[in-house]
C-alpha cells in the first residue's frame, strides 16, 4: 500500500481532533469537495481520496465514515455550514448504501481494513 494516498480511514478516525487542534477548515472544506465529487461520478466513496490505484469501491464501511465525520467537524467546530450542505446528497447516499449493506447481515458488511478499523460490533 501507498501511505502517501487520501485514504479514508485515516481522516474518519482523525477528524474531530484534527479539527480541535489545528485551523484545519480550508483544509477540510476543500476535501469534503473532493471526496464528494468522485462520489457523484460513480455514485460510491472509495476507500482513498483522490481514488488512483489502491483501495476499493464502495469503500469500507468504517473508511467511508470520514465524509460525515470530516463534514460534521467542520460544521460543529467551525460552524461552517455551507461545507456540510455540500454534502448533504453524497452523505444521505452513503447512509442509505450502509443501510443496504447492514440489511444484508452485520458480518455481510465489506469491511476489509478490520485490522485498522474495527468492523461494527455483531
Amino acid at each position: 500500500r501507498d501511505e502517501r494516498l487520501g485514504w479514508m480511514g485515516d481522516a474518519s478516525l482523525s477528524s474531530e481532533s484534527m479539527a480541535l487542534n489545528f485551523e484545519m477548515a480550508p483544509f477540510f472544506s476543500w476535501w469534503v469537495r473532493h471526496v464528494v465529487l468522485p462520489e457523484q461520478r460513480a455514485g460510491a466513496l472509495p476507500d482513498v481520496v483522490p481514488f488512483v490505484r489502491y483501495g476499493g469501491r464502495p469503500a469500507d464501511v468504517s473508511w467511508s465514515a470520514a465524509l460525515p465525520s470530516v463534514a460534521h467537524a467542520v460544521c460543529d467546530v467551525y460552524g461552517d455550514t455551507e461545507t456540510y450542505r455540500e454534502a448533504a446528497s453524497a452523505i444521505a447516499a452513503l447512509v442509505d448504501e450502509v443501510g443496504v449493506e447492514a440489511r444484508a447481515g452485520l458480518g455481510k458488511m465489506r469491511t476489509p481494513y478490520g485490522d485498522w478499523c474495527p468492523p461494527p460490533a455483531r
